[in-house]
């Protein structure tokens, strides 16, 4: 592991739990039963911001009791519905954004907290490896039924939904499960279709224990990692701030419009791992990336002045959402890497950025990389002396 001193860093904080994810198609009937349970969930979630909005605080019990149970009929899916609100709640007081200007997204979903008594989940649970059982809303009579459906795993969390299955059947652990609803059309003969994802969040000890690639990393190089839209970028630096060697993974057609999202999650996280493989194969025993709670406020504060407010700009800040920074410390830590977090503000423009650009003939997305590192050693972004002679240029 590398034993450089980084002055301008943080540990990256570890996710508590990870999510899986299978998917699976719905037709006819059934379809639009899962429409409506999602539907309904939505209309709860969106009553319940109003009731935030109006009380300007948030409180589980009293939003449970006076707006989501009266609208979803259940204790689990209630309850579900706060989860996404004390998520919005916590952003805008991370963020300094003012509640009563938060809108819900645009999206279709319903989930459930998980119960080790009742096999993990009493709404949302595994009762095969492939196969789910989900209490959805009949949306003539208005009450809760039970939808068995067999579900397409991956092949990399195969035998992870084994384990979680196994776990929960002999009510050792409990997991949120939510059903995510990709997209949905009228098919020939007019026949309504849903394509489904069904999510599971489970701890990340227990993920890490089945994913994990390497036990043992004895890098001692560092990588700085550039997320952007459509490509990573890594450059490996060793302890002195020398540049050791640079690689990037391009995913150009994440970004256009119409590009299933699971489509866009596979190709992004083989991208994460085909960067994180190289620089585990190249030396490298630590990553750091920009923070992805300071990256988050600095978006914030680029909408307030007006920058970047453009469609297609938040269109794919939308795409590329800095959860992928958020989870990457779990993906480095199967290849036994420790992740650090920078302060991203002078990491993309500052003097040093330019001259290493000049001097080395980097693109800017691998000249951010190099400059995340060399701003977590201490070097000043902003202060490059002038090259010596015979030296290409040093830092102070």
């Amino acid at each position: 592991m590398s034993m450089c001193q980084l002055k301008n860093a943080k540990p990256a904080k570890i996710p508590k739990e990870v999510t899986i994810f299978a998917t699976f198609s719905r037709w006819k009937d059934t379809a639009l039963d899962y429409l409506y349970t999602a539907c309904k969930f939505k209309t709860a979630t969106l009553l319940g911001l109003e009731w935030i909005k109006k009380n300007l605080t948030y409180d589980l019990t009293k939003l449970y009791h006076e707006v989501l149970y009266k609208i979803l009929k259940n204790k689990r899916y209630g309850i579900g519905s706060g989860l996404v609100l004390e998520e919005i709640w916590k952003s805008t007081k991370a963020l300094d954004v003012d509640i009563r200007d938060v809108e819900l997204g645009n999206w279709l979903m319903f989930q459930a907290m998980g119960d080790k008594d009742k096999n993990g989940n009493l709404n949302i649970r595994l009762i095969e490896p492939s196969k789910i059982e989900v209490l959805i809303l009949d949306r003539i009579t208005d009450k809760y039924y039970r939808d068995v459906v067999k579900v397409n795993v991956p092949k990399g969390y195969k035998h992870i939904f084994e384990k979680i299955y196994e776990l929960g059947y002999s009510k050792q652990l409990a997991y949120l499960g939510r059903i995510y609803i990709n997209n949905y059309w009228c098919d020939y003969p007019f026949e309504e279709v849903i394509n489904c994802e069904v999510q599971f969040s489970i701890p990340t000890k227990v993920y890490i224990d089945l994913k994990k690639k390497y036990s043992k990393n004895n890098g001692r190089l560092i990588g700085g990692i550039d997320f952007n839209d459509d490509r990573i970028n890594l450059a490996i630096v060793d302890c002195f701030g020398k540049l050791r060697d640079t690689y990037t993974v391009f995913f150009n057609d994440v970004t256009s419009r119409g590009c299933p999202r699971e489509v866009r999650r596979t190709k992004i996280m083989q991208g994460i791992h085909e960067v994180l493989d190289y620089a585990y194969h190249h030396g490298v025993g630590v990553v750091i990336t920009e923070d992805p709670e300071k990256l988050g406020i600095y978006k914030v504060y680029w909408i307030k002045k007006g920058k970047r407010f453009s469609r297609n700009w938040n269109y794919k800040v939308s795409v590329f959402a800095s959860r992928f920074l958020y989870d990457f410390p779990i993906h480095a830590l199967e290849y036994s890497m420790k992740t650090y977090w920078v302060d991203p503000e002078g990491t993309t423009r500052s003097k040093l950025h330019d001259l290493i650009m000049k001097e080395y003939g980097l693109d800017r997305h691998t000249a951010s990389a190099y400059c995340i590192v060399l701003k977590a050693l201490g070097f000043d972004l902003n202060k490059p002396k002038t090259p010596h002679p015979g030296e290409r240029f040093v830092f102070y």
